[in-house]
């Protein structure tokens, strides 16, 4: 699923998403496929945590996503994004607090979610939000 605003200031990237594309860098042909290089590309300390969290190197992350991707651009989300998470996760069960304050930021830089995550993408799709849901499949490998 494409949901992708044309006015998009750039892309704000999920931990699973991520932790995909370190796993099979093939993944962020989208990038290049929607004609989308040199757009900004966010990543959350929220999504840097989670990795950490799970036991990958943000380091290497980093490093990685820089290779692919170009410049990132790592912000923190502000107390204003996550009291607006929280409000999005009163609104739609399908948000946790991480992924309902990377939402929160993602609307707030009018950039777009990329996320392999289903419920992320359908949250998104509940609240307009600008959103690339990837899915990896066995027979035809990333589509979106």
């Amino acid at each position: 699923m494409i949901q992708l605003n044309n006015k998009t200031q750039g892309f704000t990237f999920d931990t699973c998403f991520l932790i995909e594309v370190f796993k099979n860098p093939s993944i962020a042909t989208f990038y290049t496929h929607h004609k989308n290089y040199g757009k900004k590309i966010f990543i959350t300390e929220i999504t840097l945590n989670e990795l950490e969290h799970v036991g990958f190197s943000t380091t290497e992350i980093l490093l990685m996503m820089n290779q692919i991707f170009g410049k990132i651009i790592i912000r923190d989300v502000t107390n204003e994004e996550r009291f607006f998470g929280k409000q999005l996760e009163n609104m739609c069960s399908l948000l946790h607090s991480g992924d309902s304050a990377i939402l929160a930021f993602a609307k707030r830089t009018s950039t777009t979610l990329v996320t392999m995550d289903k419920n992320l993408g359908k949250a998104c799709a509940f609240f307009n939000a600008s959103c690339i849901v990837l899915e990896i499949t066995k027979k035809h490998g990333v589509t979106s």
